[in-house]
């Protein structure tokens, strides 16, 4: 089974807008909708979006979309908490941001089609330069163990060029049974769903890292 949850409960303050951020239109539709059309196009068979800020014109637009609400914001993975109806569910989650509308879905069945036999596959980038993004922290075997947030990054750290890219894969049962243990000691005093990374590689369980052909499908609209 093939499950979807889509983040949506920010506000977007560097659109300058009074109007949700993925509901802003992109040619013929909202931002949003271009995810859901993606996630779609690959037999995803349950969507659930987190909404907030402007919920209602976004649970309006998508009634045949599960929700989840997410006040207040408290982080990625505090997000993904909410999302309760989805604790029981087989198969594979995938985690996207939705302001993110360039994303195919040709990229969307790779990744599941890459954690068929892992419990977390993420999407990475190699940038010249990491600036703010998570860094990837890989083993001697190439296995990665965890994402770095750039405010929390060692200067070496600093020096890794690939990136996180912001999407994920998980086995969803992994991912459940796993969320209590994220934490909020980090600069943002956050739950970050990239710490799954460290959680489950510890717990001995695959992860790999996806790297992206085209950089610029994983563009957020930032």
């Amino acid at each position: 089974m093939r499950n979807a949850i889509v983040l949506a409960a920010g506000k977007g303050t560097r659109m300058k807008s009074e109007l949700s951020k993925l509901m802003h239109p992109i040619i013929d539709r909202p931002m949003l909708g271009y995810i859901l059309d993606a996630l779609r196009a690959v037999h995803t068979e349950r969507i659930v979006i987190v909404v907030g800020y402007q919920a209602q014109s976004i649970m309006d637009a998508y009634p045949e979309c599960e929700f989840a609400m997410q006040m207040p914001q408290l982080g990625t993975g505090h997000a993904v908490m909410q999302c309760t109806q989805l604790k029981e569910a087989k198969g594979q989650t995938v985690v996207i941001n939705g302001d993110g509308p360039c994303i195919t879905p040709e990229t969307l069945e790779k990744l599941f089609k890459a954690n068929e036999n892992a419990s977390l596959t993420l999407l990475t980038s190699v940038l010249e330069d990491g600036a703010h993004y998570g860094r990837i922290v890989r083993n001697e075997q190439g296995n990665v163990m965890e994402i770095v947030e750039a405010k929390d990054c060692t200067d070496k750290q600093k020096e890794i060029k690939e990136i996180n890219a912001g999407m994920y894969c998980f086995n969803n049962e992994d991912l459940f049974e796993n969320l209590d243990k994220l934490q909020t000691n980090n600069a943002q005093n956050e739950y970050y769903l990239t710490d799954m990374v460290k959680i489950l590689s510890s717990q001995g369980k695959r992860v790999n890292g996806m790297v992206i052909e085209d950089r610029d499908e994983v563009m957020g609209i930032n």
